[in-house]
C-alpha cells in the first residue's frame, strides 16, 4: 500500500481526520517508529505491545498491519486506509500540512460510527471483497490462488 507506507515515512505520520475515509479509523491506529525486521519472535511480541488495543498499526518506514476478524473485513480496512492516506498526502501536497482542515469532532465520531458500528463493517466489507473476488474469478485470474 504505497500511500499508507509513504505516510509512515513522514516525520509526523499521523492520520488526520480530513475525509470520511479517514474518520472510520478514528482512535483505532497505533504507530511504531522502532521498526526492526520481524525475523524473531521478540519483534512480533514487541509489535503486539505497540498495537495494544488498536487494530491498525503503521510500522513506520515499513508498511501497515491490519487486525480483523475476517479476510473480507481486513481487505476492506486496508482498502479504505489506503484511500484515506492517499487523500491526506494529495491534500498535503497541494497546500501543505498546515492548510489541511480536519472535519469537526462530532462529524468524525458520527462518520466512524456509521462505518464500523454493529455489523455495518462486516456486511459492507463482505460485499466489497466478494465483488472484487468475483471480478477476478470472471477474468480467470490467479490472483487469489
Amino acid at each position: 500500500t504505497p500511500y499508507a507506507t509513504a505516510l509512515g515515512c513522514l516525520e509526523d505520520p499521523s492520520l488526520l481526520m480530513l475525509h470520511q475515509n479517514s474518520c472510520r479509523f478514528l482512535g483505532r491506529c497505533a504507530w511504531d517508529n522502532g521498526y526492526q525486521p520481524a525475523t524473531e519472535i521478540e519483534e512480533g511480541e514487541r509489535l503486539g505491545r505497540v498495537l495494544g488495543d488498536k487494530d491498525i498499526l503503521f510500522m513506520c518506514h515499513h508498511g501497515t498491519l491490519v487486525v480483523a476478524e475476517t479476510i473480507h473485513a481486513a481487505f476492506d480496512e486496508v482498502y479504505y486506509l489506503e484511500r484515506a492516506c492517499m487523500t491526506q498526502l494529495l491534500a498535503m501536497g497541494a497546500a501543505g500540512r498546515n492548510a489541511i482542515k480536519e472535519m469537526p469532532v462530532d462529524v468524525q465520531e458520527a462518520t466512524k460510527a456509521a462505518a464500523v458500528a454493529g455489523d455495518t463493517l462486516d456486511k459492507y466489507a463482505a460485499k466489497h471483497f466478494y465483488a472484487k473476488w468475483n471480478k477476478y474469478r470472471a477474468l480467470q485470474s490467479d490472483v487469489f490462488q
